[in-house]
């Protein structure tokens, strides 16, 4: 693309009423109608839109900034190697609990998904998930929000939002601690891959520990 034709772009779609309703758009528009269910397609296809948009919008805007800010890579990070097995242990004991006779069902009666789903998920799930709900979330808006926790609490909301789709209340409610617990790490280091990272370990836990079943459920039926 020529610069001044990327450059005048840039400008159309970083002006506030643009960024608004795009806000509005992907984070209060799309997951309504997922969980409406208006169109029959899978959840990847219909996950995709709102992702190639984020990541031609980034390109252009954001084009020459990283997934990471390294001015706050050199943050200590014992607090994330603290939680991450207090976390994971929190949802074996939940799914103990909660769903018993499914504990440890994949990884035991279905090895083969298993193996898949820990080989796929932090890459075709995970990873477009982060990118949009942080790294996308909180460059592009940040001008829309004067306080900070309004833009973590709204983050959150956002991410708990997008698991109504699987009609049932665990996933919102879990998935609104989450997005809570990665919004708060994103401003805290602000490195995409360190919450890839503890985004995939939960998730798999969620799948390896029986929780999954929440979390199953397509869109398209």
């Amino acid at each position: 693309m020529h610069p001044a034709a990327k450059n005048h772009l840039r400008l159309i779609l970083s002006h506030r009423s643009f960024v608004l309703t795009e806000f509005c758009l992907l984070f209060l528009g799309f997951p309504l109608i997922a969980w409406m269910e208006w169109f029959q397609v899978s959840i990847f296809v219909l996950y995709a839109i709102p992702c190639l948009w984020a990541g031609a919008v980034y390109f252009i805007v954001f084009g020459d900034r990283g997934l990471c800010d390294t001015h706050h890579s050199s943050a200590s990070r014992s607090w994330y190697w603290i939680r991450l097995p207090l976390i994971v242990g929190l949802l074996a004991s939940l799914s103990w609990v909660m769903l018993p006779q499914q504990f440890l069902w994949i990884p035991t009666q279905k090895p083969q998904l298993w193996l898949i789903i820990l080989i796929f998920y932090p890459l075709i799930s995970v990873a477009p998930q982060e990118f949009l709900y942080r790294v996308y979330f909180f460059r592009r808006y940040g001008n829309l929000f004067s306080n900070r926790l309004i833009f973590v609490v709204s983050n959150a909301s956002a991410f708990s939002l997008l698991h109504l789709m699987y009609d049932n209340w665990v996933a919102p409610v879990l998935t609104l601690f989450g997005g809570w617990l990665f919004a708060s790490a994103w401003l805290h280091h602000r490195n995409f891959f360190l919450l890839w990272m503890e985004h995939s370990a939960y998730g798999l836990a969620i799948f390896t520990f029986g929780l999954g079943s929440y979390f199953y459920e397509s869109p398209a039926k």
